[in-house]
């Protein structure tokens, strides 16, 4: 799975959004651009996308920022995938399912399926909340806990 640029600049700045909350209350986009090096349009434009999704919430005016629309601990991270790039998993732009074969290699269809189900079984069940306390669910931690896990496969 590649993980766009807008996915990961969007999981940076919602969890700033959210830790924003537990701190000082609203956080300001200039802030996220700076803190995260993330250009200010691009972030805009994936703040927008977060708005639009009901996410997140912009306020105006020396007192605006974004705050969360609702608790940390009811975003999940496959939210905020969902919001920014769509669907967690497409084959040629079309959902697994509808991606069709013929003969022999009809099987294929049950790949992509897997791999859809594999990536909601990850990014359904993490939070928000989950990523800012470094609490993952216990199923996931035991995945990533062997040192295989954290090793790229050519």
């Amino acid at each position: 799975m590649k993980i766009s640029a807008r996915v990961d600049y969007g999981l940076q700045a919602i969890l700033e959004i959210a830790a924003a909350e537990n701190h000082a209350g609203r956080i300001k986009a200039d802030e996220i651009s700076n803190q995260h090096d993330i250009p200010m349009k691009f972030l805009e434009s994936i703040l927008a996308d977060l708005k639009k999704a009901n996410l997140i919430e912009g306020h105006r005016g020396n007192s605006g920022g974004y705050n969360l629309a609702k608790a940390a601990d009811e975003i999940a991270i496959a939210d905020v995938v969902r919001a920014i790039d769509g669907p967690l998993a497409s084959v040629r732009g079309m959902a697994p399912e509808k991606a069709t074969y013929k003969g022999e290699i009809a099987g294929l269809t049950k790949v992509w399926i897997a791999t859809r189900v594999a990536l909601r079984e990850a990014l359904e069940e993490m939070t928000l909340a989950d990523v800012l306390n470094d609490e993952l669910p216990s199923a996931i931690a035991r995945k990533i806990s062997s040192k295989e896990a954290w090793r790229r496969r050519n």
